[in-house]
C-alpha cells in the first residue's frame, strides 16, 4: 500500500474501527510490557530470548542497550 492509498484508508475509517485499532494496539503494549518485566527479572530479552550478557554480531538486538555499565567509553581523535 502506498502513502496515498494508506491516507485514503486512514481518513475513511469508522469511529468503530479506529476504537478496535486502538483497543487491539493497547492490548499489544499490554502484552510487550509484561513481557519485558519479567523477562528483564531473569536478565534475559523478551524479544530474542537471550541472556542480556550476550552480545552477537549476527544477530543483533535491542537489548544489548540494556546492559547495565557494561559499554567502553570510545576514545575519540
Amino acid at each position: 500500500m502506498d502513502d496515498k492509498n494508506f491516507g485514503t484508508w486512514l481518513n475513511n475509517l469508522t469511529e468503530a474501527q479506529i476504537k478496535e485499532i486502538n483497543d487491539k494496539q493497547h492490548e499489544e503494549h499490554i502484552r510487550q510490557v509484561s513481557a519485558f518485566k519479567a523477562g528483564y527479572q531473569n536478565e534475559q530479552c523478551y524479544l530474542c530470548g537471550k541472556d542480556f550478557k550476550t552480545i552477537s554480531k549476527e544477530q543483533a538486538c535491542l537489548h544489548w542497550l540494556l546492559r547495565r555499565g557494561k559499554f567502553k567509553k570510545m576514545i575519540s581523535n
